[in-house]
């Protein structure tokens, strides 16, 4: 009786996704990447740099932490995220790029480029569900040596079926640009596959329900709605968890950030003098 409860649970959930992803797709193109008839958009490239401390806060001198937002979305996104970082004594960079109007790899040349101009000793990074490629991409092409840490959440590691269903439509190559393609579980260009972060310390946090059915029956296995689980598992990483969240709200919600801020400082899910399987 347990089993058909959680399918029946899984199959709402999923036909729920299948209006939940357009809506909020869509409100991540007003509040964020909307473009003009002409094709400029309505809010140019930007990122919103946190460099004044709280009073209690002891300073992490020499670094900061890059925090990506995922498909379709802006830099509002990850600011639950910022502040418990800046609340911890990191200077932050909290990017809103154009993620519907460039390739992946271009994304990761225009983050090199904002790197460039806010020179640290160490980076670290925290990257939602795309936001994650991103970074990936960024270190597969400029080789840095100087990056702390990496977070990634919800991010399609070996690509995403869910993408892969839809890819061949014109409609969704125009709505959410060739990124979105790329990031395709069968995309021939390979920029959203394993591979390893040489020489970094790295976590992973996935969604999911715990079971073998996930939120969306569309994806086969256990998945957050969007992204599966063994979508987002990715060799060498550190720390690798799977929390009960949606895709769309696994990075605001309080233990995701309390784990994301604790691996950037001390390189586990949790802090020193408490111990969990979630570290593992």
């Amino acid at each position: 009786m347990l089993d058909y409860l959680r399918i029946a649970k899984a199959w709402t959930i999923g036909i729920l996704t299948l209006f939940l992803v357009p809506l909020c797709s869509f409100a991540g193109v007003v509040y964020g990447n909307t473009r003009q008839p002409g094709g400029k958009a309505l809010f140019k490239e930007r990122s919103e740099e946190a460099s004044t401390l709280p009073a209690n806060a002891k300073p992490h001198k020499g670094e900061i932490v890059f925090l990506l937002h995922g498909l379709m979305r802006n830099n509002q996104d990850m600011m639950l995220l910022q502040k418990e970082l800046v609340k911890r004594g990191y200077k932050t960079c909290n990017w809103s790029y154009a993620s519907d109007r460039f390739s992946i790899k271009e994304l990761g040349k225009q983050l090199k480029e904002l790197i460039d101009k806010t020179p640290m000793t160490t980076i670290h990074f925290v990257g939602h569900s795309m936001g994650g490629i991103v970074i990936r991409s960024y270190m597969d092409q400029f080789k840095p040596t100087n990056v702390g840490r990496v977070v990634m959440i919800g991010t399609p590691n070996s690509g995403a079926s869910i993408a892969s269903l839809f890819s061949d439509y014109e409609l969704f190559k125009k709505s959410f640009g060739p990124a979105a393609i790329e990031l395709a579980s069968d995309s021939q260009k390979g920029l959203a596959q394993p591979a390893d972060f040489p020489n970094t310390e790295f976590a992973v946090i996935a969604g999911g329900t715990g079971t073998k059915y996930g939120m969306n029956p569309l994806i086969k296995g256990d998945n957050d709605g969007l992204v599966a689980t063994e979508e987002a598992k990715l060799k060498g990483a550190k720390c690798f968890t799977i929390v009960p969240l949606h895709h769309m709200i696994i990075h605001l919600e309080k233990s995701t950030i309390q784990k994301t801020a604790n691996f950037i400082e001390f390189g586990f899910f949790d802090a020193p003098g408490n111990t969990s399987k979630s570290n593992e």
